[in-house]
Parts: structure tokens; C-alpha cells; sequence
């Protein structure tokens, strides 16, 4: 086989070697991503089950725990991030932004939420970082502490916790934001 020819032979070898590496990677991230929502979503119906206010601990403390046990448990970073944020930490990275403002476009445009899915991998200082995000939707669940119309006792719990509270006004199949999983170094391909 000519030089030119095997060289190009091993290119696309590599090419789809890497294809298959991103597309395994996306299905982890897309686990963990589920996973996370599963897990929150579960705590917040149990919550819900006493006063409707018992949700915001759910979110504040409960959410951030699970979080950063899936992240422990599988060498990434994970969380939730929105445009309309409740908790400050929770603000979007420049590139989450981006992201987040692409899923709004795509959902005025009328893509269903629940495809909306993003995945790239980035150079930062030096080191491969593997980007996932899923969009989140507004489910009934939600609109207890997000929606239009929210109970007195409720909102004076956000107002105590989230002082400039900004997540509030959406109705369900609204977009709420997104989970991320970022994977950076030796973890960006496993």
C-alpha cells in the first residue's frame, strides 16, 4: 500500500476510534445526567409529601449532595445550571451560557425539550475536557416552587434562602436549564 494511502487509512481508523470514544463518553454523561435528575426528583416528591416549603432544603442541600457523590463516585463534574437562577452557584460557565441560550433558540423553534443535548470535547489549560449537557424541563413537580402561581409560605422560604431569587414564572414544558458532566484529563475518554 502506497505511503499516502496507509496514512490515510490510519486516519480514519483514528477518527472512528474517537467517534466511538465520544459516543461511549456521551452515554455515560448522559446516564449520570439522568441519573442525577432521577435522584433529585425522587428527593423532591418525598419533600413534597409535607409542606410544599420542604422542597427548597431538597434543592439547596439535598441536590448539591447528590451531585457531588455521582461526581466522587465517577471522576467528573455534575450539576444543574439555568439562564433564571434560584442559587448563585449554580451560575453558568461562559460556555454553559452559550449552550443554554442555543437550547432556548432551539425550543422557540419548537424542538422538544427532552432531545435537546449537547456534547463537545475543549482544550483547557492544556488538558482534554469532555463537555455534556441535558436540557431540564418544567415537570408539575416543578411549578410548586417555579411556577406562576406559588404559595405564600413557599415563597417566604425561597425569599429567606434565595434573597435574589430569579427562578420563578415558568410553566411546565417551560425550559428550567440544564445537568452537566464535565470530564477533564485521563477522565475525558473513559
Amino acid at each position: 500500500m502506497p505511503m499516502l494511502v496507509r496514512t490515510m487509512h490510519a486516519t480514519a481508523l483514528l477518527l472512528l476510534s474517537l467517534s466511538s470514544l465520544a459516543a461511549d463518553t456521551n452515554d455515560r454523561d448522559r446516564q449520570l445526567a439522568m441519573q442525577l435528575a432521577i435522584e433529585l426528583k425522587a428527593a423532591l416528591a418525598a419533600a413534597l409529601q409535607g409542606p410544599a416549603e420542604g422542597a427548597i432544603a431538597v434543592c439547596n442541600e439535598r441536590a448539591p449532595q447528590i451531585a457531588k457523590k455521582i461526581a466522587q463516585d465517577n471522576t467528573v463534574k455534575i450539576g444543574r445550571t439555568a439562564l433564571k437562577l434560584r442559587n448563585p452557584s449554580n451560575a453558568p460557565t461562559e460556555w454553559q451560557r452559550a449552550v443554554l441560550l442555543d437550547f432556548q433558540n432551539r425550543v422557540a423553534s419548537g424542538e422538544a425539550i427532552a432531545s435537546l443535548e449537547y456534547s463537545t470535547t475543549a482544550q483547557v489549560n492544556g488538558q482534554v475536557e469532555h463537555r455534556y449537557m441535558k436540557a431540564i424541563g418544567v415537570e408539575p413537580l416543578c411549578v410548586t416552587c417555579h411556577g406562576v402561581q406559588i404559595a405564600p409560605a413557599v415563597k417566604e422560604a425561597i425569599r429567606v434562602k434565595y434573597p435574589a431569587d430569579a427562578a420563578t414564572g415558568f410553566s411546565v414544558g417551560d425550559l428550567r436549564g440544564a445537568v452537566y458532566v464535565v470530564r477533564s484529563g485521563n477522565t475525558a475518554h473513559k
